[in-house]
């Protein structure tokens, strides 16, 4: 998020600035459901081949005895299998995704609400209230952007070359 400590002269120009930290933080939140469900593909993806390299190099060395070599590879193959596959649970990416893509759902319905009254909705503070009462909830129930991501969104210009 751009840094904008100009203070707001009058409604319009505040509800602006609103919907543009909306917008920001929205698509920070869908940068950070990608980024969450591609590290889970990558974790879980990768235990699941070392599993499907391990088994049936088993069942093909069945029949004789494999090299030494051969059985330690297997073993720490396995082994590599079973810490990966714990370690993508653990770590809850698919989760962590989900929640993500939750709040930016949230946050873009907020920014939809912000260009319904720029057309025809008369601002009164009740609705400011109403509104920034919303975005405060929803701040505190969203999960943190990770800093890795915070940082391209501060920068508009990174997010056209974006890639994790």
């Amino acid at each position: 998020m751009s840094v904008d400590l100009e203070l707001p002269v009058d409604t319009e120009q505040l509800l602006r600035k609103w919907y543009t930290r909306c917008s920001t933080v929205a698509v920070g939140h869908y940068k950070s459901a990608e980024y969450y469900t591609k590290m889970h593909t990558r974790l879980s993806g990768s235990a699941a081949v070392l599993s499907a390299i391990t088994g049936t190099t088993v069942f093909a060395t069945l029949q004789n005895q494999p090299a030494l070599w051969l059985q330690i590879m297997l073993g720490f193959f396995s082994i590599l299998a079973a810490v990966l596959a714990t370690f993508s649970a653990s770590m809850a990416y698919q989760e962590k995704a989900e929640k993500h893509r939750t709040a930016g759902s949230k946050y873009n319905s907020i920014g939809r609400e912000f260009e319904q009254i720029g057309l025809a909705t008369p601002i009164t503070w009740e609705l400011i209230h109403n509104v920034r009462s919303r975005l405060d909830a929803l701040a505190e129930e969203a999960p943190h952007i990770p800093r890795k991501i915070h940082k391209k969104i501060a920068n508009p210009a990174q997010l056209s070359n974006w890639s994790n």
